[in-house]
């Protein structure tokens, strides 16, 4: 592959703070049948992990935004959403959707001051890992972790993901996850792998681009970003292979996750 074209920058620090490593390739993992029958595969990083060489972004069209948020956000979200999680299913579901609304608000204030203008017009959620996750992405449907995977909340065709809304996460658990990327846009990924844009309905999912693309390319070499709690990332989700994953231990990671429009998609790259 050529040099990337999803770039990296951190938002309100220098990226050298952050600890980045690159993955020996990418490895096949087979499933149960999926929802049309048949054995599924997911993808995962490969190790071991090494220092990744000079990044380039001299290509970037996108980013990775990386963010360090503190402590006080992570402080109010153990306050007031973490004990809910652990009550019963159903009991305090009105209380939950309270503090989620809550802790949204608050996430975006922050990020409008760092000048992050993501709208408020997409869902939120928390996503809770057990430790020692190798994938942070569960398929309720298939009932498994996904690997590495596109995602397609807002059903757009393959050349038109640059549009999509961007996800904002923030580690607000006790202890650093993982986020896994692979910096090339899923038209790069398309072109490598020989299918065709432009065909809407015709054209296939985004999880055979990236199984038609990882099966030809072994050697992809995957990034893993560390983030401590209260850092997080946004970016296209939509258009970018990603994951996440939890380091062994004794507590589980806990994410909060909100969508919304990116108001500056014509300028993402601006300083």
């Amino acid at each position: 592959m050529p040099e990337p074209t999803v770039g990296l920058r951190a938002a309100n620090a220098v990226l050298e703070s952050y600890e980045i490593l690159q993955s020996a390739g990418v490895r096949s993992v087979s499933g149960p049948p999926g929802t049309s029958g048949g054995t599924t595969v997911s993808w995962y990083p490969a190790e071991p992990w090494s220092e990744p060489a000079a990044f380039s972004q001299a290509r970037a069209i996108d980013e990775v935004l990386l963010l360090d948020l503190g402590a006080e956000l992570v402080a109010k979200a153990h306050e007031t959403l973490v004990p809910l999680l652990a009550q019963a299913s159903g009991l305090a579901s009105d209380t939950l959707a309270s503090a989620v609304c809550e802790l949204r608000k608050d996430l975006h204030a922050a990020l409008n001051d760092l000048g992050v203008p993501i709208g408020a017009d997409g869902p939120s959620d928390v996503i809770v890992t057990p430790p020692g996750y190798a994938s942070t992405s569960f398929n309720y449907v298939e009932r498994r972790y996904m690997g590495l995977h596109v995602d397609q909340h807002d059903g757009l065709p393959l050349g038109r993901r640059s549009e999509a809304r961007r996800l904002c996460v923030l580690n607000i658990g006790w202890t650093h996850r993982y986020l896994n990327v692979y910096p090339y846009r899923l038209t790069d990924l398309c072109e490598a792998a020989g299918v065709d844009l432009g065909l809407d309905g015709k054209e296939p999912p985004s999880r055979e681009v990236t199984a038609r693309f990882f099966a030809g390319h072994g050697d992809a070499r995957i990034l893993r970003i560390r983030l401590e709690p209260g850092q997080g990332y946004v970016f296209n989700t939509q258009d970018v292979v990603h994951d996440g994953a939890t380091p062994d231990g004794d507590v589980p990671g806990i994410a909060f996750h909100s969508m919304g429009t990116w108001v500056r998609a014509d300028a993402p790259l601006d300083r």
